[in-house]
């Protein structure tokens, strides 16, 4: 199961918006400048010391995990201890390429070294965020053939808030296996999954949305300046309207280019072309994720 994310949090536009690892130990919450409580020993002498549990977790954006994962015990003269992010261990697999290093400016009396195990994942390290509530329309860029899967696995880790979300998705978009006399049924969904995948039409760089049509209503209700208007208004409104789509036309007829797409959306698009090239190197929920990071839903 992936963790819980405070998605307020995540999609903050900038990484400085983002909130401290671990919120407890903000130093804007401690009184007349003292220092952070510390429940260890400052110096602890012995090996044998006792971690509290306040140091075993780790607190990102409101999702609190295991920090600690392994230790070799208090009995160990060679203690060990293993630090890392729980949810790390979900793209384990894919770990290919490790990287190490030992240091001793930084390691805590009385232990002797602190090593660092870096994993490269397409020239990356990083943490991995799940963006749940964009995800579910993420999975219209998954192979076709792949779609019943990939939902299943984000159903399967889908917050309890997202429950019913995901249940009127799944009967409309994906279709859904129910038992009938005995044996299972397949019921199929109100709209099929060739109607709305998207997944070869981004990599053919076709469009994917009817952005254009939508934009055009948008204008034609502008520029119409009223709600409602009579036969006689609407007609005159409309011819003028259609006098501004003739001089666009004569423009490009003389070789005017079309304004181009802003360029946040063409980088956002760039983006999500380089995570469908990546579909192979990518775990369902992973895949889903990069593609939800790069859109926004009204």
């Amino acid at each position: 199961m992936y963790p819980d994310l405070d998605f307020s949090s995540l999609l903050a536009e900038d990484q400085d918006d983002f909130p401290m690892d671990d919120e407890s130990h903000d130093e804007s919450s401690y009184e007349n400048d003292d220092e952070p409580p510390n429940e260890i020993d400052e110096r602890p002498r012995l090996i044998n010391f006792v971690i509290p549990d306040l140091y075993k977790t780790h607190n990102f954006a409101g999702n609190i995990e295991l920090f600690l994962l392994g230790d070799s015990g208090p009995d160990d003269a060679n203690r060990i201890l293993l630090f890392g992010r729980e949810s790390h261990g979900g793209w384990a697999a894919q770990m290919k390429t490790v990287f190490l290093d030992g240091t001793f400016k930084i390691t805590p009396a009385p232990f002797s070294q602190v090593y660092v195990i870096s994993a490269e994942r397409n020239h990356f390290v990083f943490p991995i965020l799940q963006l749940y509530c964009r995800m579910i329309p993420a999975l219209s860029f998954v192979r076709l053939n792949d779609v019943k899967q990939y939902a299943a696995t984000l159903f399967e880790t889908l917050p309890d808030c997202l429950d019913q979300v995901g249940s009127w998705f799944e009967h409309n978009y994906i279709g859904a296996e129910v038992r009938r006399g005995g044996r299972m049924v397949q019921i199929q969904p109100r709209f099929p999954h060739q109607l709305w995948n998207v997944h070869q039409r981004t990599i053919d760089g076709q469009h994917r949305t009817n952005n254009y049509a939508e934009a055009g209503n948008r204008r034609i209700q502008s520029e119409m300046g009223m709600e409602t208007p009579t036969m006689g208004y609407f007609i005159d409104r409309l011819k003028l309207i259609q006098r501004g789509r003739d001089q666009a036309h004569v423009r490009w007829l003389q070789g005017y280019q079309a304004k181009p797409k802003r360029t946040k959306y063409r980088m956002a698009d760039e983006r999500i072309l380089k995570v469908i090239e990546q579909y192979d190197n990518r775990s369902p929920i992973e895949f889903l994720g990069g593609v939800a990071l790069n859109f926004m839903m009204d």
